[in-house]
């Protein structure tokens, strides 16, 4: 398996995903850019766990002509690529209309000319808030993790964003005893 060796300690836990092979080739060098289905955590994870560029577009973005959908409001084609302008570069060859999928054609679907294009540097940073949620996310997060983590919050912050700790709520305190889910 060609992992990131900073992102190991993920492979018990998060290597699912149908599209495990797509963010390999990528992560391995052996391909460019790759593209793969996902319902929930299909591409993103993969991604994830290889150390990729992993982008789930909103449904309707990219065409599912031929895709045997697990849920047709979930479902849409990713992509994999080694940079974010690889991975840009192959959402702009695979998103646009498609008669075949009801969900690409929608009156409401919104798409730039180039996603390519939209790409710029740090300084689009400058202002931005940034939420990193602490409470049984960041206090459990494993070392390497974490270390990787806060050198990417620096560099966030010097580019001119704030970075805000929130504590949000955990499942268990959002979970009342009936079972009933309080938002």
């Amino acid at each position: 398996m060609f992992l990131n060796p900073t992102l190991t300690w993920l492979i018990p836990h998060e290597l699912d995903g149908s599209s495990s092979g797509s963010a390999v080739a990528v992560s391995a060098n052996m391909v460019p850019i790759a593209f793969g289905t996902e319902t929930d955590c299909s591409v993103i994870s993969p991604g994830m766990v290889n150390g990729v560029v992993a982008i789930k577009p909103t449904v309707g973005l990219t065409s599912r002509s031929g895709v045997i959908p697990i849920s047709e409001t979930q479902d849409s084609v990713g992509v994999y690529g080694r940079c974010v302008a690889d991975a840009a570069r192959a959402l702009d060859a695979v998103a646009g209309e498609d008669p075949e999928d009801k969900f690409s054609t929608s009156p409401s679907r919104r798409q730039p000319k180039s996603y390519y294009s939209c790409l710029t540097d740090k300084i689009a940073l400058k202002g931005a808030r940034f939420g990193v949620p602490m409470t049984r996310l960041w206090d459990v997060a494993p070392a390497p993790q974490r270390e990787v983590a806060e050198r990417v919050l620096r560099l966030i912050e010097a580019a001119g964003a704030t970075i805000i700790p929130v504590d949000m709520p955990s499942a268990e305190e959002r979970l009342r005893e009936d079972g009933v889910w309080d938002w």
